[in-house]
């Protein structure tokens, strides 16, 4: 089944405004029922050549990993986005010159 057509252009600047913000953002990805919390760090190109949104996911589904963590969420997968009334503090161990990242977007 192919992805419906979402407003990637809109949903890109709502994370951007987030991320320059560091506010805390309500994510919904195609297919999943529920919401994940996130702190949005970015937007990239991947050397995979996927563009995903680079952040620390808070709460919420996760294929791979439970708990709090850092995720690549398929932007084209992104269903909506919604700016919480918190903000985060960037962590430590964040590094956007990682090898994973080809060619950002944008990032904090």
């Amino acid at each position: 089944m192919p992805l419906p057509l979402y407003d990637t252009e809109k949903i890109t600047r709502a994370l951007h405004e987030a991320a320059q913000q560091k506010k805390v953002c309500s994510v919904r990805l195609f297919k999943e029922t529920g919401a994940r919390v996130i702190h949005p760090y970015g937007v990239c190109r991947t050397k995979h050549n996927k563009i995903v949104i680079v952040c620390w996911q808070e709460y919420g589904f996760s294929v791979k990993s439970t708990g709090p963590g850092y995720r690549t969420l398929l932007l084209l997968e992104c269903v909506t986005v919604k700016t919480l009334d918190r903000r985060f503090f960037a962590r430590n161990d964040f590094s956007p010159d990682d090898p994973l990242y080809a060619e950002w977007i944008f990032h904090i």
